[in-house]
C-alpha cells in the first residue's frame, strides 16, 4: 500500500508544529527539517510562535537548510525568500559589525 506524498508532508509538517516553535535548534538539526520544501521552511520557521533567544540562531538554521541542496537551494530567489520570510536581519547579531 503506498503512502501518500501528502499524507507524508501533512504529517511531518505536523510534528514540526509542534517542535519548531520551543526548540528550533533541535528540529533544524533532523533530517526531516532539510528535507522541507521552501514553502515548509517559511511556515514553519518564519512562523510568528517561533521563539529563540536569538535571530542568529533562525539564522544558522536557515543558512543549514540553503547548504544542504546548494544547486537547487542557492539560488536568487530561494535565498531571497528564505532570508525575508524566515529571518529578520536586523536582528542577526553575528552580521552587526560595530
Amino acid at each position: 500500500m503506498a503512502i501518500e506524498a501528502r499524507t507524508i508532508t501533512d504529517t511531518v509538517s505536523g510534528i514540526f508544529e509542534d517542535i519548531v516553535p520551543s526548540n528550533i535548534v533541535e528540529a533544524a538539526a533532523t533530517p526531516a527539517f532539510l528535507a522541507l520544501d521552501v514553502d515548509g521552511l517559511v511556515a514553519l520557521v518564519g512562523h510568528d510562535d517561533v521563539r529563540v533567544e536569538s535571530e542568529d540562531i533562525v539564522f544558522d538554521a536557515a543558512i543549514r537548510w540553503l547548504q544542504h541542496e546548494p544547486a537547487v537551494r542557492k539560488v536568487p530567489e530561494v535565498v531571497y525568500r528564505v532570508m525575508k520570510d524566515c529571518v529578520r536581519l536586523p536582528l542577526v547579531l553575528s552580521l552587526i559589525h560595530i
